[in-house]
């Protein structure tokens, strides 16, 4: 009996927690679950040499491909980059970089 009161005190203090606007675990959920933007932003580091897409930590580039990756997904796209070395695109077929649109 003393265990169940002890869970229901427990469940009733979580609840009220979380009204007021707490959180039920350390830190936030966000830490624990990563966002789209999150995911989006881990995956594209995996298309760059390195860096973090930031102003302070840009997306690295030192291949062809690395630069056609700037516009793979539109969080490539809004990034920050700096080219590493020369990139030589002779004789190489470039995809365009994002799009451009004209209002007529």
């Amino acid at each position: 009996m003393k265990n169940q009161w002890l869970k229901t005190g427990l469940a009733i203090a979580l609840a009220l927690s979380l009204a007021a606007g707490g959180s039920a675990l350390p830190g936030s959920i966000s830490s624990i679950i990563p966002s789209e933007s999150t995911e989006a932003a881990a995956a594209a580091s995996k298309l760059f040499a390195g860096g973090k897409g930031t102003k302070k930590s840009p997306y690295q580039i030192k291949t062809a491909k690395q630069l056609e990756n700037i516009g793979k997904n539109k969080t490539t796209l809004k990034a920050h980059y700096i080219l590493m070395k020369n990139i030589n695109l002779k004789n190489k077929t470039f995809k365009n970089i994002g799009s451009v649109t004209t209002d007529q």
